[in-house]
């Protein structure tokens, strides 16, 4: 990750915590059980990071096939992570999408929205680096081919001007016999 992305996260990490909200369907005198939505700690999230950060693109790829991005809001960010990890523009893409519906998820701290938030900016910014380095391959590569073009053209008019100079050498031969 970038430089800095790693103090905002380490600032991320302090703030956060483990988090237990008690729902609004709790009635305890009524003999009901209590009912109880953990949240997904920003801790856990950092750790996940870390762990997926260390991973290759392949291991990253076959952990892939084990996640599904709908069972909750940590399976989305560890499935946003992992397409993250690999090494290929389409995979940023869907790593960016992940983030941004992420932060729309329901029952997320500010701290796990804002890294959420950081993570979709910082692969918004491998795509744009990604579309920019296309476009100056392809002028790079057009302007090569220009090159190359010039480079024949310059020997081709080499050619010409040496058998113009070896017709004049043979027609002034020629005037003097």
């Amino acid at each position: 990750m970038s430089r800095a992305l790693g103090p905002a996260l380490l600032l991320l990490a302090l703030l956060g915590g483990c988090s237990v909200y008690p729902t609004a369907e709790q009635t305890p005198r009524s003999g009901t059980t209590l009912k109880v939505v953990e949240t997904c700690s920003l801790q856990r999230w950092l750790a996940m990071q870390e762990e997926v950060a260390a991973m290759t693109s392949e291991q990253a790829s076959a952990a892939l096939a084990g996640v599904d991005p709908l069972a909750g809001s940590a399976d989305l960010f560890y499935y946003g992570l992992l397409k993250q990890q690999l090494q290929f523009y389409e995979a940023w893409a869907e790593a960016r999408d992940t983030f941004r519906a992420l932060q729309e998820e329901a029952g997320l701290t500010l701290e796990q929205r804002q890294m959420a938030a950081l993570l979709e900016a910082y692969n918004q910014r491998r795509i744009n680096w990604y579309q920019r380095y296309s476009e100056l391959q392809q002028q790079y590569d057009s302007m090569e081919q220009a090159l190359a073009d010039a480079e024949q053209e310059k020997a081709l008019l080499q050619q010409k001007i040496q058998a113009l100079t070896d017709l004049e050498a043979v027609i002034s031969d020629r005037k003097e016999q």
